[in-house]
């Protein structure tokens, strides 16, 4: 329980500690030698002897708390094993350690063992809401911010620099994937949480459907109640190193961003017409394509989609089928206009691509391509699709496959390549964010360092990183996510380094 949330009795009994604090802080500097004064005398020399003694009291402090709590909290009668009601058979006391950002912790426990072959258990552990690794939540929790920004062999030099521990990249690595193992066990609860709602609101009579009802909470941890009045979802993928087959296969991201309408009428700046209405959710799932939109339906519901006043969803992407055949199936719904846009970014490299398969000089390639380049935005496909009509008539031996390829592409998405009603409506026209989402949630993360990944590990911690970006990082902490990780986890969730997998 954050200290926010204590009672005003308690609160009021923290400050009067506090002054304490303060007081020993005083009488302890009055204790400080003459000589070191003399010789501490930077403020980086100060700060130096300050932490250690810091460090010194608090782990001091930390570690006669947790064993005069540990008295407090044993069991009177014996425990019943939580697999068979058995009672388990005392042992005597064990000795635990556990690491903590004021070094290390050891205490002792009563232990008790099943005589039916379940294991054994301490019932303190349980009550102290310790995780399956030697690390505390608040450690654990600190390095698992790190990992969401670093690869894992890049943790360890500022973490110990921090918390003075020997900890290793390896260490580091298994205690994150447990820990989003369970944000992703969170995140397909509240997935499964939108289907049932899902399937409700499908068998609810027309007439008990109100215009004005609120969004519908979409359960697990997914949940923010926002009502925007458009909803921009952009999708794509990114390919990540697998042990199975020692290959690579597709990460899928998607990235909603719910809009708040601000101007009724588009003006010469679009951000006039739309703004934002909180920072971007991310998702990222490596399930077969329905699956995943499954995932983004979830992510989508939980920033708004199913509000009322959500009227209007924008679907971006590079022109996938998957993209397609999906996304309108999941993120459609009454009184909600779906525009599905290609990414003009994309749109732009195929004419470019085309125009490089024609002609033999780049001279050549612009003085075709890029006027055609600046109508795309202005004018949509018509004319480029008329000037490769007009160019494969008068060329026709050059006429290749790879060359129809970017042909077919402007002729097979022509209806989504709209781009001056895009505008006029002050939508975006580039995912520019949700590929620099597969480059900061895949490639940075599960394709650097020479890893291989197991399915399982790849998933937990991709839903970890999405999780932080999304901003729901306290929410889920709140939850005391460390408490209940796994023990045992896949033993493939890991991931290693190419140089010592064996080839599955």
């Amino acid at each position: 329980m954050h200290v926010d949330e204590w009672s005003v009795e308690l609160q009021t009994a923290w400050n009067d500690f506090k002054a304490c604090v303060i007081d020993y802080g005083q009488a302890l500097l009055r204790r400080v030698p003459p000589s070191m004064k003399t010789q501490v005398t930077t403020l980086e020399e100060i700060e130096a002897v300050t932490r250690e003694i810091t460090y010194t009291l608090a782990n001091t402090l930390a570690q006669a708390w947790t064993r005069e709590t540990v008295q407090t909290l044993e069991p009177t009668t014996s425990p019943s094993c939580p697999n068979c009601d058995r009672a388990p058979r005392k042992v005597g006391s064990r000795s635990l350690t556990k690491l903590g950002i004021f070094g290390t912790y050891h205490w002792a426990r009563t232990y008790y063992v099943c005589p039916a072959g379940h294991g054994g258990m301490a019932p303190t552990d349980a009550m102290l809401a310790l995780g399956p690794e030697r690390f505390t939540a608040t450690l654990a929790e600190a390095v698992s911010a790190f990992a969401v920004n670093l690869p894992f062999d890049q943790i360890p030099p500022p973490v110990n620099t921090l918390v003075d521990l020997p900890l290793d990249g390896d260490t580091i690595r298994r205690v994150v994937e447990r820990v989003g193992c369970v944000a992703e066990a969170a995140e397909q609860a509240a997935i499964e949480a939108v289907t049932a709602a899902i399937a409700a609101e499908g068998e609810k009579p027309a007439s008990e459907t109100s215009e004005a009802e609120p969004p519908s909470d979409s359960g697990g941890s997914l949940s923010r109640s926002v009502a925007p009045d458009a909803l921009i979802v952009s999708a794509d993928g990114a390919m990540a190193p697998f042990r199975t087959g020692h290959t690579y296969h597709e990460v899928k991201v998607a990235v909603c961003q719910p809009l708040q309408r601000v101007s009724a009428t588009p003006s010469a700046s679009d951000a006039l017409l739309w703004q934002p209405l909180q920072a971007p959710d991310y998702c990222l799932g490596l399930e077969p394509r329905p699956e995943f939109w499954r995932r983004v339906q979830a992510h989508a519901r939980a920033v708004g989609l199913d509000a009322p006043t959500c009227t209007l969803v924008a679907l971006l992407g590079d022109g996938a089928d998957w993209i397609w055949r999906y996304g309108a199936l999941y993120l459609g719904g009454p009184g909600r206009e779906i525009i599905e846009e290609v990414d003009i970014y994309h749109a732009r490299e195929h004419l470019w691509d085309y125009a490089r398969g024609y002609f033999a000089t780049e001279p050549a390639v612009t003085a075709w391509a890029e006027p055609l380049n600046d109508r795309l935005e202005t004018d949509g496909p018509g004319p480029i699709i008329a000037a490769m009509t007009a160019l494969e008539a008068q060329q026709p031996g050059t006429n290749s496959d790879e060359v129809q390829k970017h042909h077919h592409y402007f002729v097979n998405h022509a209806d989504q390549m709209d781009y001056p009603r895009y505008r006029a409506l002050g939508l975006p026209i580039g995912s520019g964010i949700v590929e620099g989402t597969c480059k900061t949630l895949v490639k940075e993360q599960l394709d650097a360092g020479g890893m291989w990944w197991s399915r399982v590990g790849a998933q937990a911690i991709g839903t970890l990183r999405a999780l932080y970006r999304s901003g729901w990082w306290n929410q889920f902490w709140a939850t005391r996510p460390y408490a209940t990780a796994p023990r045992r986890p896949d033993a493939n969730s890991q991931a290693r380094p190419a140089s010592t997998t064996q080839v599955a």
